[in-house]
């Protein structure tokens, strides 16, 4: 009994562990912007992360001021002129404000 009970206690946490994060494919970027150190990309396609409050399921944010943001918005910006899509994993385990954090992303 106990080895079931911890089995069901381990599905549980792993399950609530990756609650917050989503993932969107083939998306293209619409529009950035930025917000003092805060650089957010609105997205064509929605993502499920929702946990920060923010109205639209299609943005999400990245900070700027420190690594990986710093690297990474002069490469999104390189994808958006070249209109190529991208993969994103996002969760709303970590906000930015009201929207949700980019993990990592692919472009394609």
């Amino acid at each position: 009994m106990k080895k079931y009970l911890l089995m069901g206690t381990l599905a549980m946490a792993s399950m609530f562990t990756q609650a917050g994060i989503s993932q969107v494919s083939g998306a293209k970027i619409q529009i950035i912007e930025f917000y003092g150190n805060q650089f957010t990309i609105t997205l064509d396609k929605p993502h499920t992360s929702k946990g920060c409050g923010h109205p639209r399921n299609n943005v999400v944010a990245i900070d700027t001021s420190k690594e990986p943001g710093a690297t990474h918005y002069s490469a999104l910006l390189a994808i958006w002129v070249a209109d190529k899509s991208v993969a994103m994993r996002i969760t709303d385990d970590l906000c930015s404000g009201d929207r949700p954090t980019l993990l990592n992303w692919s472009a394609h």
